[in-house]
């Protein structure tokens, strides 16, 4: 076969295998992932009454994360906790400076299609945000929430976040941490 024909077949057998491919689809929840602490890849609270839940879903070609826990070390004696998810319904996105196991201040963003009556509901230092796991050596990173965010355009408008739980695999650098 010459060099052009098997670059083309290459090229063929590529496309065919990613268009083929049976696409995994996001888990439709009917209750809250169970709360668990070995980095399942799953996030749900009710809010204001409402379930939401998202888990990360595998990586396709074109497919971004729908989930994902980042440890970044900002100096010697400060870290960061970034949590992304992004589901059908909306997404949560939490900021941990120096987490630690117990109760952590965070900043928190909510963009929920359950609430279309307000773009984006934010709030800093909200004291709510139990971690009941961080493991660096491990990789996971698990606990509780439970918090009210207000509208960012109208703050009378507030949303209520009951029963949250995460439990998470993160990514990052943890080559300068004194991990146990």
């Amino acid at each position: 076969m010459k060099p052009v024909q098997f670059a083309i077949f290459i090229l063929c057998m590529g496309l065919f295998y990613a268009t083929s491919c049976e696409k995994e689809k996001e888990k439709v929840w009917t209750e809250l992932p169970p709360e668990t602490q070995q980095g399942a890849n799953t996030i749900g609270c009710l809010v204001d009454g409402e379930l939401w839940a998202t888990s990360r879903l595998p990586r396709g070609i074109f497919q971004e994360e729908s989930l994902i826990a980042i440890y970044a070390i900002d100096g010697p004696d400060s870290g960061l906790l970034h949590l992304h998810a992004e589901g059908r319904a909306g997404t949560m996105v939490f900021f941990i400076t120096n987490p630690q196991i117990g109760e952590n201040k965070a900043t928190v963003r909510a963009w929920f299609n359950l609430k279309p009556e307000c773009e984006r509901f934010s709030k800093e230092d909200i004291g709510t945000v139990y971690i009941t796991r961080l493991d660096t050596k491990g990789r996971v990173v698990s606990g509780r929430f439970a918090l009210e965010l207000p509208c960012e355009k109208n703050a009378e408008n507030v949303i209520r976040i009951t029963e949250g739980r995460f439990d998470m695999y993160m990514d990052g650098d943890f080559s300068s941490l004194n991990n146990p």
